[in-house]
């Protein structure tokens, strides 16, 4: 299943503690003001290598786990496990300040990213990626990013 967890102009969101048994999950558009936090994300496979997209304005994503189960490789080559945005380039504009903190993310997914990182001044610290294989740690693949502090095994 992949879950959509804030739908269309959704606005303050709150997710703290949960444990997450899914083979996808992201935010609706429009979404703001989005905190994950503490939380255990299991990424089952789903064959198109999309695993966790943060997309939207004001999002914390901090100290949370995050886990592929089997190898999540996709044949695009731009899949990724986590993902600040997930979406065409003119909706870039519509999400931003998406800070991508402390978290632990093991990552099975080769030929595509364990975080990839594409809209306008997201921040990336203070993460621990373990990568198995043949995928990248971390990518930087949009005009702007703040990234630092990360280990990349």
């Amino acid at each position: 299943m992949r879950r959509n967890f804030a739908g269309a102009t959704s606005q303050n969101g709150v997710w703290t503690g949960n444990t997450f048994q899914e083979t996808g999950i992201g935010f609706g558009e429009y979404a703001a003001n989005i905190t994950m936090t503490n939380n255990h994300i299991y990424l089952h496979r789903n064959g198109t290598g999309f695993g966790l997209s943060l997309g939207g304005m004001n999002v914390l994503f901090d100290g949370n786990d995050v886990h592929t189960m089997g190898d999540q490789t996709g044949g695009s080559g731009w899949g990724f496990i986590v993902a600040d945005v997930y979406a065409p380039a003119y909706y870039y504009a519509y999400a931003g300040n998406i800070q991508i903190t402390n978290n632990t993310i093991q990552c099975v997914a080769d030929g595509n990213n364990c975080l990839l990182l594409v809209g306008n001044g997201s921040v990336a610290s203070g993460n621990t990626i373990t990568v198995t294989g043949s995928a990248m740690g971390i990518n930087v693949a949009g005009p702007s990013a703040n990234v630092t502090n990360n280990t990349v095994n």
